[in-house]
């Protein structure tokens, strides 16, 4: 990951990790802390910055 953040950075490759999966990945993060602190379940969808090709 380190390898291919220094390269993006100089321009020699793509971005590593895409902000639209860091994104996605942040809404899930924030689901589950929702559903330890309620208790209760949390649901959540793929949204609108996610690729709807997968």
């Amino acid at each position: 990951m380190l390898t291919a953040m220094a390269a993006w950075c100089r321009d020699e490759g793509p971005a590593p990790y895409p902000l639209a999966d860091g994104c996605q990945d942040h809404l899930v993060a924030l689901a589950i802390e929702e559903s330890v602190s309620s208790g209760a379940p949390v649901t959540t969808a793929a949204e609108a910055w996610t690729d709807s090709t997968l």
